[in-house]
């Protein structure tokens, strides 16, 4: 066969394949596209089943959520204003006797420090030193035995 002739009969095998090619991609795309609406009318079926599962499980815990906390009593309302504070006897509240001692900082001793022991915890302590108010605020640097709280405040 002649070169040319060869050449030719090459093309018109390439040309013909070229025009049977879309005949036949049309009717695999057309299969293709049946075969996948089955496969994604399933998964999105699946998809609606999980999330339906997610929500009713959700619901569930929320009631289950709710039951709990209605029947878990609540602590006591604490009233709106605190209650006027009364004078007690000091054996009453004290674990043991006040501490009261100088008080030093950087070379000159000029404090005065106080430091109380109660038998129950408190809120607040005050107390009056030669006519001075002093306020003590609540520590635990100083334990002793039987002592719920201790209060330490300087003047």
């Amino acid at each position: 066969m002649h070169p040319v002739g060869l050449t030719a009969a090459i093309v018109l095998v390439i040309i013909a394949s070229m025009a049977v090619r879309p005949a036949l991609a049309e009717s695999v795309n057309m299969a293709a596209a049946t075969s996948n609406a089955g496969v994604i009318s399933d998964a999105r079926g699946r998809q609606r089943r999980r999330l339906a599962s997610v929500a009713v499980l959700a619901i569930c815990a929320g009631a289950a959520a709710g039951l709990i906390v209605s029947r878990t009593p609540s602590p006591p309302a604490r009233p709106a204003t605190p209650s006027p504070a009364k004078r007690v006897a000091p054996a009453a509240v004290l674990a043991q006797a006040p501490s009261l001692g100088v008080a030093c900082r950087s070379r000159s001793c000029d404090w005065v420090g106080l430091a109380v022991w109660l038998r129950r915890s408190a809120v607040s302590v005050s107390a009056t030193i030669a006519g001075r108010p002093l306020s003590l605020a609540v520590t635990n640097a100083y334990p002793r035995p039987g002592a719920r709280a201790t209060f330490v405040g300087y003047l």
